[in-house]
């Protein structure tokens, strides 16, 4: 049970003036990609892709990953060059941008992955900016019997791509992003029986519109999940040995709904009302645990979350700018497991209750010379959390359980001409020196965005 506990709370809290700059950018100042207006604000409003016409980015990062080898599941970490895009301009009259997206991830990347456009409530979007946790969610996953589907084998690469598309529309600006991610893995006998036969595929639509002027954004996402996962067995009640379901997906999906105003006060501060909702569910059915099963048993995940928040940018003059976020969140999430191998069959419940009440985040940039500026942020999120447990239909227990998950940021951006690069510096750097001087190990980095105007 405590198991089941620590993994759901893992996964609740993983779902948690316009310039050319990037992810790296908005996250180390302090995860506010919802004020700020950047070039990453593509991937929560799509529409915001017809700002950011002829430009090339692209992303680097340290990441952890999984991958199954032989039956069993192992972890890697990544350095790589793991993102890269275009964003392409057509016509005249009528003009349009196109959005390409191709990426170098190892195994599978729950960062930009799983979790994909569930970018709330407060704090849950930080799974697309480095905090990655995956272990957790991968055990997580695994609670749902999901142990062999969707990773890629031996450390393979997925199969992903993201292609956006935005244009004006009666006045407005229009948005649609398309993202897919596949990866499968079978195997058959020299007698051409499928021993083993996996596959995971999760795929993301968003729809986004912003005012002509800029003045507000809305944006709707939706992801759905499926996956397959069979080997060779012989059926329950005996018979000739076939492809048997070790699980079966369903029904997975999740709704975003998120939106945003800028009220300017004065020439110094504008204020940005913001809001954000989110509903996911994830059920499947397992067939094996020792024995194969003819009436599964049956894993239930539903969550609603809810973001409410005010930010603000203060702008005291040109090349320096700060801004704030203040907000509260609300997820209210249930899980259920079935047991149908019982007479009668017993029902496990879990619900849990997070409040973050409130959270803040602040950024800072400042130019420091003409081709370098210097970036501070941090987050704090207030956790109450409320967990209930009910076992075969009776009651179990109450957790009550409150933390600060705290983060601070340090980056460096570098300005030559038409190229910009933008830096998330590990502050060991500033402390211990260059690790080709000092002797110390530390790396310079954990993320790298570059991107090039043309």
């Amino acid at each position: 049970m405590r198991k089941l506990v620590t993994l759901t709370l893992c996964f609740v809290l993983l779902l948690s003036a316009a310039s050319f700059a990037t992810k790296t950018r908005v996250n180390t100042m302090g995860e506010n990609n919802e004020i700020m207006v950047d070039e990453a604000n593509i991937w929560i409003f799509p529409s915001r892709l017809y700002d950011y016409p002829d430009v090339a980015v692209a992303e680097f990062n340290t990441y952890d990953y999984y991958y199954t080898k032989d039956g069993e599941q192992y972890y890697g970490y990544g350095e790589h060059f793991n993102e890269f895009g275009v964003h392409w301009k057509f016509g005249k009259d009528k003009p349009f941008v196109l959005g390409t997206y191709l990426y170098n991830y190892v195994g599978d990347y729950y960062g930009e992955g799983y979790v994909g456009n569930m970018y709330l409530p407060a704090g849950l979007d930080r799974a697309s900016y480095g905090y990655y946790y995956d272990k957790q969610l991968y055990d997580f996953l695994d609670v749902f019997s999901s142990s062999y589907w969707g990773y890629a084998p031996e450390g393979l690469s997925n199969k992903r791509i993201s292609l956006l598309y935005a244009r004006e529309l009666g006045g407005n600006k229009f948005g649609f992003s398309f993202s897919k991610l596949h990866s499968s893995y079978r195997w058959e006998d020299d007698e051409g029986n499928t021993q083993r036969d996996v596959s995971f595929s999760r795929y993301n639509f968003g729809f986004g519109l912003t005012e002509a002027s800029g003045l507000w954004d809305v944006a709707a996402h939706i992801q759905m999940i499926t996956w397959k996962n069979k080997t060779w067995g012989t059926p329950p009640g005996g018979g000739d040995a076939t492809e048997l379901d070790y699980t079966k997906p369903a029904g997975n999906m999740s709704f975003t709904l998120l939106g945003r105003y800028f009220k300017q006060m004065n020439p110094v501060v504008t204020l940005v009302p913001h809001a954000s909702f989110v509903y996911a569910k994830f059920e499947s059915e397992d067939y094996y645990d020792g024995t194969w099963f003819e009436n599964p048993d049956t894993y239930k995940f539903n969550m609603l979350g809810l973001t409410v928040g005010s930010g603000m940018h203060y702008q005291p003059s040109a090349g320096m700018l700060a801004v704030l976020d203040f907000g509260i969140s609300y997820v209210k999430a249930d899980y259920e497991m079935v047991d149908n191998q019982t007479d009668p069959a017993e029902t496990y419940e879990m619900n849990a209750t997070v409040m973050t009440l409130p959270y803040f985040k602040i950024g800072f940039e400042g130019e420091v010379l003409t081709w370098l500026d210097a970036r501070f942020g941090a987050t704090s999120y207030w956790r109450d959390v409320k967990w209930e447990y009910t076992d075969a239909g009776e009651p179990d227990g109450k957790d009550f359980e409150r933390w600060p998950d705290n983060v601070t940021y340090l980056g460096l951006s570098f300005n030559f001409g038409r190229l910009t690069i933008d830096t998330w510096t590990n502050p060991e750097l500033f402390l211990d020196g260059l690790n080709f001087l000092s002797g110390e190990e530390n790396g310079m980095n954990a993320g790298m965005s570059a991107i090039y105007s043309f």
